[in-house]
Parts: C-alpha cells; sequence; structure tokens
C-alpha cells in the first residue's frame, strides 16, 4: 500500500460523519478474543474526536511515511506496514466482530490486553488498536481512592478505572497493520515468530541460488536470540543483489576493494568460514555500504534511497 493510498482511505471515512464502536481485547489461553465495550453517547464521541485529532496528525500528515515490514531492521523513525496473511495474522480475531454480543465487564479486567475501535462509514472501515498498560488501569483494591463528589465532599471510588489514552499504537485497514510499534508486535502479538519465518525464507533463496558453501554459519546468526540478524535476513530476501547474474556478482566481488578478501571462492561458491564472514556476507546482501563520490569515504547505511541516474 502506498501512502497515498493508505491516506485516501483514511479520508474518505473519517472527513464525514462516521460511526465508531468499541471493544475490550480480551487474552485467553488460545491467544485473543473480544467483547463489546459498551460507552455512552458523551464518550462515544469524545473518544471519536480524539481518535480523528490523532488520525490526522499522525497518519495524514504531508511528511507521513510507510515502509515495508521487510525493511524493520533499518530501526527507522516511521511507520511499518505488515501484511497479514495465512502465515501471520494477529488481529484476526477482529473479523467476527459483527457477531459479538457479549459485553466486556468488571470480571474481564484481569484478561484485558487492549481496546480495538472500529472506525466506520458506511461498509468502509478501519480499526485503531490501543494496547493497555499499567498506568491505564486503577484499581480500587489496592488502594482507597477519594473523588470529589457534590457539595465539597469526598468519597471512595467505588469502581475501577479505565483510561483511554491519547495514543495509537496500530491502525488496521483491510489486511494491512500500520505501527510504528513494532516491539508491541514482538512483545504480545508474536512478530519475532513472523521474523524468523521470514528469514528462514531468505535462507531458502540462498540455498536454491547455490552461491553459498555454508549456509548453516548464516542460519545461526539468524537464530539468535535476539532479532538483529534476523530483522536483516528478511530484509537481504528481497535484496537487488540477490536477482544479479551469479558470474557477474562474483565477478565485482573479487575485485572491489571492499570485498575482495573478505572470501575464499571454491567450488563456484563463496565460502564462509565462520560467523563473522557470514555477518558480512548479510551486509553484503543489504547492499549497506555508500561510498560518497565527494570524499571518497564509506559509510555503512541501511537506508538508502535510489536516485535518479545522472545523464
Amino acid at each position: 500500500m502506498t501512502v497515498s493510498q493508505m491516506q485516501s482511505i483514511i479520508k474518505g471515512i473519517i472527513n464525514n460523519e462516521f460511526g465508531l464502536t468499541a471493544f475490550a481485547v480480551l487474552k485467553t489461553d488460545d491467544g485473543f478474543a473480544i467483547k463489546k465495550f459498551i460507552i455512552d453517547d458523551n464518550l462515544n464521541n469524545r473518544v471519536k474526536e480524539l481518535f480523528k485529532e490523532l488520525i490526522n496528525n499522525a497518519f495524514l500528515a504531508a511528511d507521513f511515511e510507510l515502509d515495508s515490514a521487510d525493511n524493520i531492521a533499518d530501526n527507522r523513525k516511521v511507520c511499518y506496514e505488515i501484511v497479514q496473511d495465512d502465515n501471520y495474522s494477529p488481529f484476526s480475531f477482529l473479523n467476527n466482530y459483527s457477531s459479538i454480543t457479549e459485553a466486556y465487564s468488571e470480571d474481564d479486567l484481569k484478561n484485558i490486553n487492549g481496546l480495538a475501535f472500529r472506525i466506520n462509514l458506511n461498509d468502509k472501515a478501519i480499526w485503531v488498536y490501543q494496547h493497555i498498560t499499567y498506568s491505564q488501569l486503577v484499581k480500587r483494591s489496592n488502594n482507597i481512592y477519594a473523588i470529589f463528589q457534590r457539595n465539597n465532599v469526598y468519597t471512595s471510588l467505588t469502581k475501577d478505572i479505565l483510561k483511554i489514552e491519547n495514543k495509537i499504537d496500530c491502525l488496521i485497514i483491510g489486511d494491512s497493520i500500520i505501527t510504528a510499534n513494532i516491539s508491541l508486535l514482538q512483545r504480545c502479538f508474536q512478530f519475532e515468530e513472523y521474523t524468523r519465518r521470514e528469514a528462514e525464507k531468505t535462507i531458502s533463496v540462498l540455498s536454491e541460488m547455490g552461491i553459498v558453501d555454508n549456509l548453516d554459519c548464516i542460519a545461526a546468526l539468524g537464530e539468535k536470540t535476539r532479532l538483529t540478524y534476523a530483522k536483516k535476513l528478511m530484509k537481504a530476501r528481497n535484496s537487488p543483489v540477490l536477482r544479479m547474474d551469479k558470474e557477474v556478482l562474483f565477478d565485482k566481488l573479487k575485485k572491489l576493494p571492499r570485498y575482495k578478501n573478505k572470501w575464499e571462492f571454491s567450488d563456484g561458491k563463496i565460502k564462509i568460514a565462520n560467523q563473522q564472514q557470514a555477518s558480512e556476507f548479510i551486509k553484503m546482501l543489504n547492499d549497506s555500504i555508500l561510498k560518497s563520490e565527494l570524499t571518497d569515504a564509506e559509510y555503512d547505511s541501511s537506508v538508502k534511497t535510489e536516485l535518479e541516474p545522472l545523464k
């Protein structure tokens, strides 16, 4: 999805008199479930105004940037798009919203994970997901809370309080999750498993190409506890380096000063002897070295914008 496509969908809804329905997202043994989160008209209108303002300021801003989830290794301060499919669909529990009849109650507070708001105009809709943090809950059982009543009298709080915060953690449009909060997906929505599966696809591509003699060293990096290399491998799957002719690639690697002493070549393959060489190989796949024509200095830059060729 392009930024213009995304913004067109959003504008078509929030620039009109849209409706809003709220749901509580509950953690279950099998994953997540939703219940109706019933709010009165006054609160409904305030929430609508809140999200309209947040969406306008963040997602409809002129400088809004959207990147593919394949590029999360770049760690840019942008929103990423994760397209849900059969292999990864963390918000699929929202699909049955229309059949939900059970309402959220205080008994569900211990299982609440977040709030999901369906913003719709007729049959068009987007979802706002807000993750619930500890600071958003005021539980009367832990302390004695006094609230101000009429006639200058304080009385004790008799109900728990749940705060709706001034934030949007995820925007869901169709099958696309739009978010800058990748760490939330990793903590709560099994994004780590998704990343590792995508990294394994790069290993499979390399195996089919037959350009490396020891994939185990590369696979071991992708299996490390931290996701750093798994993310880099996921990004590498779409690398233009992998679309190069094998002989042309090898010829360049043997001649370029940056790479010619990195690896040995044997039987038409790159020999990977250790994890250091595997790390350099992944960096090469992502083509992350930039050389300044002005200063001749080289930079390790994961984020590159391709420029129009000079005439």
